[in-house]
């Protein structure tokens, strides 16, 4: 992702909102690992804010945001640089599904 940033600096060969699918699927790999399997089946030592609950909707939520933030970067690579035929920037969009589908695959 670095180096297609590095390649593709200006704002006609790379919009820079295309980053935000990786920033959210990043915080949604945090928040997914931050939630463990004790807090989850409820056998955890404190009950905590929420308790089993919390954790099972802050994970639900986090899967959600990896899910979303992988469609966004499929949605990039097809909408962005496949159908309009800019395949001399397709390395970019492919940069960025592949840091999306990787964080996917960590879980």
């Amino acid at each position: 992702m670095i180096d297609a940033a590095v390649v593709y600096n200006t704002q006609e060969q790379l919009n820079h909102a295309f980053h935000t699918c990786g920033v959210f699927s990043t915080l949604a790999f945090f928040m997914i690992n931050a939630v463990s399997n004790g807090q989850v089946r409820g056998d955890g030592y404190g009950e905590g804010c929420f308790g089993r609950t919390g954790a099972r909707i802050w994970l639900f939520i986090g899967f959600m945001m990896m899910f979303g933030s992988l469609i966004a970067s499929l949605w990039i690579l097809f909408g962005a640089y496949v159908v309009p035929s800019k395949f001399k920037r397709l390395r970019f969009s492919c940069c960025i599904y592949k840091m999306c589908s990787w964080s996917c695959r960590t879980l």
